[in-house]
């Protein structure tokens, strides 16, 4: 029996394809799938001893209309069926909003590489919610951070590491307004880099 409402949720900076395996994952085993973006505006960039760089400028260059429509690009290049899946904030810094993002007896699907995944796990359950935990620990990991660099010395090679319908956005959102032009711009309207969750 498949789960009603599962839920996923990272970055995403940028979405790539081992975001694309977590969420084909979820729509394997649930109805529904609630993909949470973590970090979706400057005040939710906040440092955890787990993470060292996901509150900083570089590691946040996509605005949260920009992976919304990654990911929503990339679901209907993994799962076209209308209804399945939807893609709501998920600010990590306020756990007590949390309910309000997700349906009541959602589970959340957490793939776990590193302290900073059990982390999360641990705080979920300390709020009471369901978790399936992913253990991949031990395993390669595909990383934003090697993407955004690919990107930032213009190797195209990143191209490769994200859905076909991502590489699209990025380029465009990459052309626009290039990362190095977006960091700096984060860099001065960061207002507090120290706050913790």
């Amino acid at each position: 029996m498949q789960t009603a409402t599962v839920m996923i949720h990272g970055r995403y900076q940028p979405f790539h394809l081992g975001h694309a395996d977590v969420l084909t994952e979820a729509l394997n085993t649930a109805d529904r799938v609630c993909i949470g973006i973590t970090n979706p505006d400057l005040e939710s960039w906040v440092s955890h001893s787990g993470s060292t760089h996901r509150h900083l400028p570089e590691s946040n260059p996509f605005t949260f209309l920009e992976r919304l429509q990654m990911i929503s690009s990339a679901v209907t290049e993994i799962d076209p069926t209308p209804g399945r899946a939807m893609v709501v904030p998920f600010p990590l810094d306020r756990p007590k909003s949390w309910p309000s993002y997700f349906p009541e007896g959602t589970v959340h699907l957490v793939p776990v590489f590193s302290e900073w995944e059990a982390a999360k796990v641990t705080k979920l359950r300390e709020l009471g919610h369901d978790v399936t935990v992913m253990d991949r620990r031990g395993e390669d990991k595909l990383s934003a951070s090697t993407i955004r660099r690919l990107i930032l010395d213009s190797d195209e090679s990143w191209e490769k590491l994200v859905p076909r319908t991502v590489a699209k956005l990025v380029r465009e959102f990459h052309a626009t307004r290039p990362l190095q032009q977006r960091i700096q711009a984060s860099l001065r309207e960061v207002t507090s880099p120290d706050k913790k969750w």
